[in-house]
């Protein structure tokens, strides 16, 4: 079952010495699409005791999550670096009705401020 190296590596992380603070960058390299909700349930669970900040790339990743755990980091030239939670993107409330979360946070990746709402009825 555990023939992944980073899944195992991800397996053992509750077994560790407790930290005040475990950094993740793109936990999806080198996993299985079908392990990271399990790998998010893992870092969810460590999240209890210690605080857990993940870089990603995934849409996948971000789709395990709750909008108040997803910020998106943007950069312009008018207003440099910003971080936001997604949850208070404009209209993040009527846009989550039609996307995923991980779809919403791709479309402020690519940067794409305001995703139109292509398919109103899309459920």
């Amino acid at each position: 079952m555990f023939w992944d190296g980073n899944y195992l590596a991800f397996a053992a992380i509750p077994y560790l010495e407790p930290a005040s603070m475990l950094l993740i960058e793109e936990p999806e390299n080198g996993l299985h699409p079908a392990r990271i909700a399990e790998v998010m349930r893992v870092l969810r669970e460590v999240s209890k005791t210690t605080q857990v900040l993940i870089a990603t790339h995934s849409p996948l990743v971000v789709n395990e999550m709750q909008p108040e755990e997803v910020t998106v980091i943007t950069r312009t030239p008018e207003t440099g670096t910003r971080a936001t939670l997604i949850k208070d993107t404009p209209n993040f409330a009527k846009r989550s009705s039609v996307y995923a979360l991980g779809e919403l946070w791709l479309s402020y990746a690519n940067g794409v401020d305001e995703a139109p709402l292509l398919d109103e009825g899309r459920s």
